[in-house]
C-alpha cells in the first residue's frame, strides 16, 4: 500500500539521528525489501532509527501526518528499522 506524504523526508531527517530513506532515495528499492518476496509494499519512508529517541521522534512524526506505521527489527542485529 502506498501512503501520500503530507509532511517531508526532510523534516523526519532532522529530527532522527539515523538515516530517513524516500522513494526518490537510491537505495530506497533495497530498503524496503523484506525476507517474504510476496510483499512489495513502497513505504513513504523508512526511519532507520538509531536510538529510543529516535523511534519516539519517527512515531510522533507518523502520527502528526496520519501515516500508517509498521515496525521491522533486525534481530539478532542491535539495530531496528521503522518504516513509516
Amino acid at each position: 500500500m502506498t501512503h501520500t506524504m503530507r509532511g517531508s523526508v526532510s523534516a523526519l531527517r532532522a529530527a532522527l539521528t539515523g538515516p530517513v530513506i524516500g522513494p526518490a532515495d537510491p537505495d530506497y528499492d533495497q530498503a524496503r525489501r523484506v525476507w517474504n518476496a510476496g510483499i512489495d509494499r513502497r513505504p513513504a519512508m523508512i526511519a532507520r532509527c538509531a536510538s529510543s529517541a529516535d523511534v519516539a521522534a519517527a512515531v510522533t512524526f507518523a502520527a502528526r501526518h496520519g501515516l500508517e506505521i509498521a515496525a521491522r527489527t533486525a534481530c539478532p542485529a542491535p539495530r531496528s528499522w521503522m518504516r513509516v
